[in-house]
């Protein structure tokens, strides 16, 4: 199932938020995310929530600096390992709060590691 308005074009950058606490735990010492920042949750459906870049900034992105940090991936890389991002921006409406610049990445599938670790490898932090 597609969720979302229309694709992210390849061109365009994600900006995925990653915890802080304890670094070790979700960025590799080459400055990558692990792949933990990548598993969606059984609670989202097999989407992961990100942040097209062009409609954002990173300090707004971030929204805690204290407790997290940004990975930037393009919507190119989401596509090379056989996934794909949405446009779905957030409304009070819907979702208790806007956000214009939301995005999904969908196209996981159920206790798939192989995806989440393919995009932890093309992605890197680049705030916080």
């Amino acid at each position: 199932m597609e969720v979302g308005n229309r694709r992210v074009a390849s061109e365009e950058s994600l900006y995925r938020r990653i915890y802080k606490t304890p670094w070790h735990k979700y960025v590799n010492p080459d400055n990558t995310p692990t792949t933990l920042n990548f598993v969606p949750r059984a609670k989202d459906n097999g989407t992961l929530s990100a942040d097209v870049a062009s409609l954002t900034t990173k300090e707004v992105a971030v929204m805690n600096i204290d407790k997290y940090a940004l990975a930037e991936v393009s919507a190119r890389d989401v596509e090379e390992v056989g996934l794909y991002a949405t446009h779905d921006p957030c409304t009070v409406e819907t979702h208790g709060f806007d956000n214009p610049a939301h995005a999904l990445i969908q196209g996981f599938e159920e206790d798939d590691y192989i995806k989440p670790a393919l995009l932890a490898r093309k992605a890197k932090v680049i705030y916080g």
